[in-house]
C-alpha cells in the first residue's frame, strides 16, 4: 500500500495543523487495476491556470453551467482511487519520528479495511 501524506501550510488558531494520510493500493497488488479511474490531470496547463469565472455560492445556474463546462473540458489521466483516508490534528511540534508512528499506525488500519472491500 502506498501513502501520500498531506500537511496544511499554515496552523489552525491552536497551533495544530491537519494532515491528511491517504493510501493507495500498490502497483504490485492484485486489486491495482481495479482501483484505477479517470480523473482530472492536475499537472496540465488547463487545470494550472484555473478557472477564470464566478463560482461561488451565490453563483447562478448558468455560471454553475460554465464552470461544469470548463471542468468537464480539463484533461483526464487514468489515477489510481484512494482505498482509505485519514484525517489528524496534530500539534505543530510534532516530530517527524512521532508522525511516522500515527502514519504507521494508520496504515494497518486502512490495511484491515482494505481486506474487507468489495471491489466492483
Amino acid at each position: 500500500m502506498d501513502t501520500e501524506i498531506v500537511k496544511s501550510e499554515t496552523p489552525d488558531k491552536d497551533s495544530n495543523y491537519t494532515v491528511h494520510i491517504i493510501y493507495y493500493l500498490s502497483k504490485d497488488d492484485p486489486n491495482y487495476e481495479k482501483s484505477l479511474v479517470y480523473d482530472v490531470d492536475r499537472t496540465s496547463k488547463e487545470w494550472l491556470a484555473g478557472y477564470t469565472g464566478k463560482y461561488a455560492d451565490d453563483s447562478t445556474q448558468e455560471e454553475i453551467d460554465e464552470y461544469n463546462k470548463w471542468y468537464n473540458s480539463l484533461p483526464r489521466i487514468l489515477a489510481p482511487q484512494s482505498v482509505n483516508r485519514h484525517y489528524n490534528v496534530i500539534p505543530q511540534h510534532i516530530s517527524d519520528i512521532d508522525l511516522k508512528v500515527i502514519t504507521d499506525r494508520r496504515k494497518e488500519e486502512a490495511e484491515t479495511a482494505k481486506s474487507v472491500t468489495v471491489w466492483p
